[in-house]
């Protein structure tokens, strides 16, 4: 029974997440593309993880995916703003490293002893979260758009997925509570059609 019960959870979910996705697509500005992209980043994780759950390796890499459509996102979005040079070599050296270490080595991924590199290879991921949250935080509310909610919803996701990747004791709740936030994010980005 518990299992027919998530199997359906799992449907609804992924029902929901693709018709936010395609109704993003829809719109006529090209700022609902990019963000309809962050968000096939973690449709992709999330189905990979309903699918097929040992494959660690494709849910890191959308996740990295998806926090840097998310930075791409903000600098296309505030262009009246400035990113600080730092902040934006930071974020860098942490995509890089974090694509790095997502590859190196693949052997260790599936074995839970090795959660010392687990935390290794999140540290990089941490760091572009960081620059993330710094960056929505200084936009704020700019336009009333709505995305000062990123400032709760970036930590989230990096919590979430952190536990899931460490394979800690049940694991169904972090995945409930990361999808919770990925349509948090989505419900976010379709409340801001209004407003642009």
């Amino acid at each position: 029974m518990k299992k027919k019960v998530k199997t359906i959870i799992c449907i609804a979910y992924l029902v929901v997440m693709f018709s936010l996705i395609v109704h993003l697509l829809e719109q006529p500005f090209d700022i609902f593309h990019r963000f309809a992209w962050v968000l096939i980043g973690f449709y992709v994780c999330d189905l990979i993880d309903v699918t097929y759950k040992e494959n660690r390796l494709i849910q890191a890499l959308a996740i990295t995916f998806g926090f840097y459509s998310l930075y791409q996102a903000w600098l296309n979005l505030y262009t009246m703003l400035t990113i600080p040079s730092f902040l934006s070599m930071i974020f860098t050296i942490c995509l890089l490293a974090r694509l790095l270490l997502c590859f190196v080595p693949w052997k260790q991924w599936k074995k839970t002893k090795y959660r010392g590199y687990t935390l290794l290879r999140n540290l990089p991921l941490f760091g572009m979260g960081v620059v993330l949250e710094l960056l929505f935080i200084e936009s704020g509310n700019m336009n009333s758009y709505g995305l000062w909610l990123m400032e709760i919803f970036i930590p989230l996701l990096f919590v979430f997925f952190e536990l899931e990747d460490l394979q800690l004791k049940r694991p169904t709740i972090w995945m409930v509570g990361s999808w919770i936030s990925h349509l948090g994010l989505a419900l976010m980005f379709l409340q801001m059609i209004g407003q642009i």
